[in-house]
């Protein structure tokens, strides 16, 4: 019976992979795997043929590319007796679930027609921003009570949605008609007076505050492009017989960041480059061709260093040399794919990188010539990785396959745990926001907390996410008290895959 389930079930048909520090857990009884000590901590990846859900890992190791080698050619064997121990166990428990924190969504919204594309929190002034590639509104909703505020007309499709910290208000939306576009919320306040009833005529006053968007500029401006569409050398080629201004995007941008103080602004697209952007009158500063295909996100962290990712599969750091240009600092190369999201921990000192190969790739700073070392992966999601958040040691990850993964870092530590999974869209997770939980309050106006989120001590957060199925969704994430555990603390370094 066994040669028959091997031959049927070889290592090409069961996509199992079980990554330990110590190869001879594989074959411990399922009994013994909860006594296990921190040293032998344990990442499963998808099962696909559990139905009807893969395995949730627990944690997240990285074993040397040697120690999974040799696991899958133990596989390759059909009468090894890892096959059987394996499957005895998954038949028996059919996996622990995911445990470390509670979620509930809270509400959907479902005022877009089309799939969200764009998401973001002004968490200061209490507003969440959603906008759809297949429209060009923008709608805006109190938090957190999720009311409606106002929708006004974006110009064209939205690509992506930034809140600038400072100055305050001012929201950046990139567009598929290769612009940027500039708005600035502003509030009307206004009085009236009503009696109560037919026996009281006394007047009742009440305040009713409207807010709407304002256009501030579409980038690049009018008066950037009088003055350099006449010299030829400002001409640069796009395609074949196909030339356009440099500080122009000729593709759809797809992401945008600012620098720490402000003063700069950085648009990437899916014509291989990035430009940087002066913030004060909105002029092109410099444009770099940074990879050898579409370039799909960008970050920049406050040491002055800006990250691209391509579906090229590569990551390139870059250092700014001077007031407005960068130079080349590292290639980063682990995904086999290519790479569709990335975001930096708030101490900067992890980068998270998601591609369509599945994976998350975690990054640390090092000071050395390669800036960055390949410290793990975070795997359970069945297909593409399409967008990341973080706060504090939080972070979530969203999939082609319609679920929201929710991860914790250890503190001081480099080993994650997936707390969460959070499953209700019916179409490819594309945008994903978080923000702390806020108390009512009015909208609109400035709170202490500001929009780079908040410290990891916050005990209960919220997390927005904007699917091709035209909607979003709002979670409510409350992190075990208890959690991480003594197996996540101080965990041992592993090498590099």
């Amino acid at each position: 019976m066994l040669a028959s389930s091997s031959s049927q079930h070889g290592p090409s048909s069961i996509p199992v992979t079980i990554l330990s520090s110590q190869p001879s857990l594989v074959s411990q009884p399922s009994s013994s795997l909860a006594s296990q000590s921190s040293s032998e901590l344990t990442t499963i990846t998808s099962v696909n043929s559990l139905p009807p859900r893969p395995a949730e890992p627990l944690a997240i190791a990285s074993p040397s590319l040697e120690r999974k080698d040799s696991f899958n050619s133990q596989l390759s064997s059909p009468s090894s007796s890892n096959i059987s121990a394996f499957i005895s166990f998954a038949s028996s428990c059919q996996f622990p679930g995911i445990q470390g924190a509670t979620s509930k969504c809270l509400k959907v919204l479902r005022a877009h027609r089309g799939h969200i594309t764009a998401l973001a929190v002004s968490s200061s002034r209490r507003i969440l921003y959603t906008a759809s590639g297949a429209s060009s509104s923008i709608h805006a909703w109190s938090i957190p009570d999720l009311d409606e505020l106002c929708v006004f007309d974006g110009g064209g499709a939205v690509k992506f949605l930034l809140v600038v910290v400072d100055p305050p208000g001012l929201i950046l939306s990139s567009h598929h008609d290769h612009k940027i576009r500039a708005w600035k919320m502003a509030t009307t306040t206004t009085s009236s007076s009503s009696s109560k009833d037919d026996h009281d005529r006394r007047p009742r006053k009440s305040t009713v505050t409207k807010f709407r968007a304002k256009h501030v500029a579409t980038v690049p401006t009018v008066w950037n492009r009088l003055v350099t569409f006449i010299p030829a050398r400002n001409y640069v080629k796009i395609r074949r017989h196909r030339k356009s201004l440099w500080i122009q995007h000729s593709d759809v941008i797809s992401c945008l960041a600012t620098s720490p103080d402000g003063s700069l602004i950085f648009s990437a697209s899916w014509d291989k480059t990035f430009k940087v952007w002066r913030s004060s009158d909105f002029k092109c500063l410099e444009s770099v061709e940074a990879h050898e295909d579409a370039i799909n996100s960008l970050v920049s962290s406050s040491s002055g260093f800006l990250y691209t990712c391509s579906a090229d599969a590569k990551i390139k750091a870059w250092e700014r040399t001077s007031r407005c240009r960068h130079a080349l600092l590292a290639t980063l190369e682990g995904h086999k794919s290519g790479v569709n999201a990335m975001v930096l921990s708030p101490d900067e000192q992890l980068l998270y990188s998601g591609s369509s190969d599945r994976k998350i790739l975690v990054w640390e700073r090092e000071e050395s010539a390669n800036h960055m070392s390949l410290l793990g992966a975070l795997r359970g999601h069945r297909q593409a990785v399409l967008c990341l958040a973080a706060m504090g040691d939080f972070l979530c990850s969203g999939s082609a396959d319609r679920s929201v993964r929710v991860w914790r870092k250890s503190p001081g530590g480099s080993l994650h745990a997936c707390i969460a999974l959070l499953e209700g869209h019916f179409g490819p997770v594309k945008a994903l926001a978080v923000a702390p939980l806020l108390k009512s309050s009015s909208p609109g106006r400035a709170d202490v907390e500001n929009d780079h989120g908040a410290a990891s001590s916050i005990h209960e957060f919220v997390v927005y996410s904007g699917s091709l199925d035209s909607d979003v969704r709002v979670w409510l994430i409350t992190p075990d008290e208890n959690f991480p555990s003594a197996q996540m603390t101080n965990p041992p370094r592993f090498k590099s895959i």
